[in-house]
Parts: structure tokens; C-alpha cells; sequence
């Protein structure tokens, strides 16, 4: 019969991070706040326990940080107020150069357009596709005098290769 497989846990590690001055764009303005990758503390919970006391998940609007607040959490973090104001700096440099990039993939689309239009009404007014076509119908049927040509060739080969054993 199937198995029942089932999973469980006992305990669960909390692990606390520091907060540090970030480089993600993603920002709406001022600077990016993320974690470091080294913990500065942790925590052993029993599984039941942390389930029941743990706080609410927030939501993603909860979880947006208004720009002078992330200023002030990246100070008590030991950032310099000069160091933040460098890094909002270079973010926003970095946001607008990603927008001028998406602006450019915009204009590439419509200029293939425009030029696959082109070609299709240089296409309607040519003689291009009519040659085009006559050569492809004139190599389809050299390739078949050639096949049938070697097909003969290969069977005389073969037949003196049988004669001479």
C-alpha cells in the first residue's frame, strides 16, 4: 500500500541579524536597509511554544519602512549620516539608470516592428520572395537528381565490393 509520510519539528532557531546600510535600487527613495550575514544572536525554542507566542506575521505594507525611519534605524546601526546620504545618492543613480534601460528595451520593440514592417512591404513590392522561392524548388530538385545519382553509384560500389569476396 502507499506510505504516509509525515513531518514534524521539536524546536525552531531564531537567529537575530544586524541591520546594515543596503544596495538594492528597489527603493522607493533614500536608502536600502538589509541584514548582514552574520548573527549576532540565537535563540533555542520549543516548536508548540514559539507558535503560540510568536507575534503576527505583518503584511507587505506593514513591512514598508518610510525613508526617515530607515535613516534612523541605519544611525543606531553606527552608519554615518555622510555614508547613508552616499549611498542614497548612488541608489538613485542606479534606479535611473535602470529606468533609462527599460525606456530603451521599450523603443527597441517598436523599432523591430517598424523595420519587420519594412522589410514586409519591400518584400510585397520586390521580386525577392519570387526568387527566393524559384531557387528553393531548383536546389529541392537537384538535390533529388543527386540523391537518386548517388543512390546508383553506392549500389555499383557495393556490387564490386560482393564480386571481389
Amino acid at each position: 500500500g502507499a506510505e504516509k509520510l509525515e513531518v514534524s519539528f521539536s524546536t525552531v532557531t531564531v537567529r537575530e541579524y544586524p541591520i546594515i546600510l543596503g544596495d538594492n535600487p528597489a527603493v522607493s527613495e533614500g536608502p536600502p536597509m538589509e541584514i548582514g550575514w552574520t548573527h549576532f544572536s540565537e535563540q533555542l525554542w520549543d516548536f508548540e511554544v514559539f507558535e503560540t507566542t510568536h507575534p503576527e506575521r505583518r503584511t507587505y505594507l506593514q513591512m514598508n519602512v518610510p525613508m526617515n525611519i530607515r535613516i534612523q534605524i541605519l544611525q543606531r546601526s553606527g552608519e554615518s549620516y555622510k555614508s547613508i546620504v552616499h549611498r542614497s545618492k548612488t541608489v538613485k543613480a542606479m534606479r535611473i539608470k535602470r529606468l533609462e534601460t527599460a525606456q530603451q528595451l521599450y523603443r527597441a520593440k517598436s523599432q523591430e516592428r517598424m523595420e519587420k514592417f519594412g522589410r514586409g512591404l519591400k518584400n510585397i513590392f520586390s521580386d525577392k520572395k519570387k526568387k527566393e522561392r524559384a531557387l528553393m524548388e531548383k536546389t529541392k530538385y537537384l538535390s533529388e537528381f543527386y540523391d537518386e545519382d548517388l543512390d546508383q553509384y553506392e549500389a555499383e560500389l557495393q556490387a564490386k565490393i560482393d564480386e571481389a569476396r
